[in-house]
């Protein structure tokens, strides 16, 4: 993907929004969940239905912590961490040696996201009614 971007070339499909915040250090905010809401509630009901014993360790000693409703946004917070970028951290850390492998970081330095995804994969839908 660095490599396209240098060279101008676009890239064949969008990812999610946190992605290109990520591939530019940016942070991840509760509300880029929204993209994901729907497989995030799914995979929810899934895990549910399964009944594992998998835990994920969210904080330090988190097993011996409990959630009451003053801690609720703290632990909303690392659960989203963990849904966005936790659960799969060594391809993402892959993913982001590549790219700035290949990009000097002050290229990166001057856009937001949209305009990343926009330089990498041009416009994400065409508007048939102007």
């Amino acid at each position: 993907m660095g490599k396209a971007l240098l060279d101008g070339d676009l890239v064949n499909g969008h990812m999610v929004n946190h992605l290109y915040k990520h591939l530019l250090g940016w942070s991840v905010m509760f509300k880029d969940l929204k993209d994901q809401g729907q497989m995030y509630f799914k995979s929810l009901n899934e895990a549910k239905d399964m009944r594992s014993n998998r835990t994920v360790v969210l904080i330090p000693n988190g097993s011996e912590v409990e959630v009451t409703k003053a801690d609720l946004p703290k632990y909303a917070e690392v659960c989203l961490k963990y849904w966005l970028m936790g659960r799969c951290k060594v391809q993402l850390g892959e993913l982001l040696l590549g790219f700035c492998g290949v990009l000097p970081e002050r290229l990166l330095a001057i856009s937001d996201f949209r305009e990343l995804e926009l330089l990498m994969c041009g416009l994400p839908e065409i508007n048939m009614d102007i």
